[in-house]
């Protein structure tokens, strides 16, 4: 059987949570109460408040033959939330393939390490996978202890270089998109984020296509840029957009000049 790993598609949304259910009682329910089970995943869930969880958080699915089994959550700051395997489906490798898709965005991400609340159930995943205990909680639900893990885990090979670069594109007063040969958003510097999550109010843009930020003509004019890029082209004009600002196309480029991405400069024009 293969499975796959792959982003949240929208109509999946109360599949995740039957998962995420299902597993909470019959797993989770191995170390804790029923009725702190059923208050972490109530039957009666109003899934329209989820519904709106997963599109923003688009997560991570892993599927085997066109059934789910699985879904993790990575924020942008190295936040791991949700991270549940079908109850069907535990200790056969889905977490792994999960938490390693996990791992290989936060690199993509320039991120030093990876953080999360661990339940007693998952502690051990997570050890295995390099993360070390640093603090426990031991809350009183439903008359009961829960306790659950702080734990931490700097990731291989982000040494001091990835820092420096992300602090370096975040003292860049104008906003800068990355985005790779895929045509998905892997990178918003801090200037790109204040504008599109705190100004505009857009949900996390990380994993997202491109193409969904612009109209159809626009969507055609970014496929003819990009095929200049691919042809050689380093920087293109695009336009003055109304908050007149010169917006540039500029190709990124491996050491042997393969391209690996674009990303959009956004100057503001000074009379």
């Amino acid at each position: 059987m293969n499975t796959i790993i792959r982003r949240f598609q929208t109509g999946e949304e109360e599949t995740l949570w039957q998962l995420y259910r299902d597993t909470t009682h019959l797993i989770n329910g191995q170390d804790y109460t029923n009725a702190q089970c059923e208050y972490w995943a109530p039957w009666d869930k109003n899934i329209g408040e989820w519904e709106g969880h997963v599109r923003i958080r688009n997560p991570f699915v892993a599927e085997c033959n066109g059934a789910i089994v699985g879904f993790a959550e990575l924020e942008p700051d190295g936040h791991i939330d949700y991270f549940y395997c079908h109850h069907q489906w535990q200790r056969k490798g889905v977490g792994t393939l999960l938490y390693d898709a996990i791992e290989r965005e936060a690199c993509r991400l320039l991120l030093d390490c990876l953080y999360t609340e661990v339940s007693i159930t998952a502690r051990e995943f997570f050890l295995s996978r390099g993360f070390e205990i640093v603090g426990e909680e031991d809350n009183f639900i439903c008359g009961a202890s829960a306790k659950r893990y702080l734990m931490r885990k700097k990731i291989a090979g982000q040494d001091l270089a990835p820092q420096l670069y992300r602090a370096l594109l975040d003292s860049i007063n104008s906003p800068i998109v990355f985005v790779d040969n895929d045509h998905i958003i892997r990178y918003l510097n801090k200037a790109a984020r204040v504008r599109y999550y705190q100004l505009r109010g857009n949900a996390n843009l990380i994993g997202k296509s491109i193409y969904d930020c612009h109209n159809q003509a626009s969507q055609e004019e970014m496929g003819r840029l990009y095929q200049r890029l691919i042809a050689g082209e380093d920087e293109i004009f695009l336009n003055i957009n109304r908050f007149q600002e010169r917006v540039t196309v500029v190709g990124v480029r491996d050491a042997d000049g393969e391209l690996l991405g674009y990303y959009e400069r956004f100057e503001k024009i000074i009379n």
